[in-house]
């Protein structure tokens, strides 16, 4: 005959902890032992006898008590002392004797007797059998020990709940705003002679500053979902709650789910914002940048024309040396212009490469959040189906274990 293992995953699936099965049948067993009519099991007592200072009666179902083949009748232990006085009412006879239970131990009066009893059994994993227990009654221990099983089956599959990790990935840092400066450009005319001074100063061009700053910021909801109402439910066998709180918790995903498109929403709508902003103020220090050079280069030839035309009265002879000077200032300072034009594009691009990065880095943060999302809903979805097939599984093995529960005359619900 096959083992008990083997019988009980026959019907509910391998079951990797023995040492459980082992104390669900032995469990199952004795509560057996505890419904079955006594008449089933009178041929399986074993006489426990009290030679007077009581028996050990633990690990079995007492089915009466006797001395010298006369009846003994059960009586309250606080009845000990009385039992054996003579002069008490309750005082207890040879022929009339009494039996009384104390921890564990039963005791016969007058001067002890026997105590019949039916062995709770102890079974094993591995047992294809069950000593002194009625071998047409197994099925009921089978069943009995399938419906343990099956509890603890949707026990672990509640837990693995809790065990669902949310994992949206890494939400990127945002790059700091940026503050564009121009270096400061400035033009001072050449001394030609003391005696002949040539006003070609070229306005001093300050420093342009564009300095942006952003509120570019993003903060993703708190998935806030809980699954311990489900283990709570489920240690209670409230199926119906345990169901009701699983229903809760796809509720709480789904809403995180629905926060979480929103707050995106919100952050494009803020990056738009953003980007005009930027693109704005990146304009703003182009136009600064060429109107600093052109109006450079419209006082340079202003200045040039004033001087060539001071020289021609003053310092004819000097003439080719003053313009010479001054076209060798005027390129100096467009040529520190341009430089300085140059640092300002390369910082713009170096801070356009960043939102690039940023903006690469939202989309994946947001890509993770919806994978992770869906796999924790096809996670709940996958534990919720395997629940209804457990619960219908648990459910049919109840009805059948009351079924043999009646064939055997126990008008018994039996769990």
């Amino acid at each position: 005959m096959a083992t008990f293992q083997v019988r009980v995953e026959d019907r509910v699936g391998s079951i990797g902890d023995t040492a459980a099965l082992t104390d669900w049948l032995t469990a199952s067993g004795r509560y057996l032992v505890n419904l079955i009519p006594l008449d089933r099991l009178q041929k399986y007592a074993v006489d426990l006898t009290d030679a007077g200072s009581g028996v050990n009666i633990s690990g079995h179902r007492i089915l009466r008590a006797h001395k010298d083949n006369y009846k003994a009748n059960q009586v309250d232990p606080g009845l000990a002392a009385q039992v054996i006085d003579s002069g008490s009412i309750h005082y207890a006879t040879s022929k009339d004797p009494v039996w009384y239970a104390i921890s564990n131990k039963g005791f016969v009066k007058p001067g002890g007797g026997i105590i019949p009893g039916i062995p709770y059994p102890t079974i094993a994993y591995g047992d294809s059998a069950i000593a002194s227990f009625p071998t047409d009654l197994d099925d009921g221990v089978v069943i009995h020990t399938c419906i343990q099983a099956r509890l603890r089956q949707l026990t672990d599959l509640y837990e693995s709940v809790d065990d669902l990790a949310f994992n949206g990935g890494v939400l990127p840092s945002i790059p700091s705003a940026p503050s564009f400066t121009f270096t400061a450009v400035t033009y001072t005319d050449a001394d030609y002679n003391a005696a002949v001074y040539v006003d070609a100063l070229i306005d001093t061009i300050s420093s342009t500053s564009i300095t942006f700053t952003d509120g570019l910021s993003y903060s993703p909801p708190v998935f806030t979902g809980s699954y311990s109402n489900v283990d709570t439910a489920l240690t209670a066998e409230d199926i119906e709650l345990s169901n009701a709180h699983l229903g809760k918790v796809n509720v709480q995903l789904n809403e995180y789910q629905n926060e979480l498109a929103e707050s995106m929403n919100e952050f494009a709508k803020d990056k738009a914002v953003f980007d005009t902003a930027f693109q704005q103020a990146t304009i703003d220090a182009q136009l600064a940048q060429q109107r600093l050079v052109e109006q450079t280069r419209i006082q340079v030839q202003l200045n040039q024309s004033n001087a060539q035309q001071a020289l021609q009265t003053q310092l004819a002879n000097a003439s080719q040396a003053m313009q010479l000077d001054i076209t060798n200032q005027a390129k100096a300072t467009e040529v520190a212009i341009i430089n300085s034009s140059k640092e300002l594009e390369r910082q713009i691009q170096e801070f356009q490469a960043k939102l690039s990065i940023y903006s690469q880095g939202m989309n994946g943060y947001a890509s993770a959040v919806q994978a992770e999302s869906a796999r924790i809903g096809a996670e709940l979805q996958k534990i919720n189906s395997q629940s209804q097939l457990l619960l219908a599984g648990l459910q049919e093995l109840r009805l059948e274990f009351q079924d043999f529960l009646q064939m055997i005359g126990i008008q018994k619900n039996g769990n």
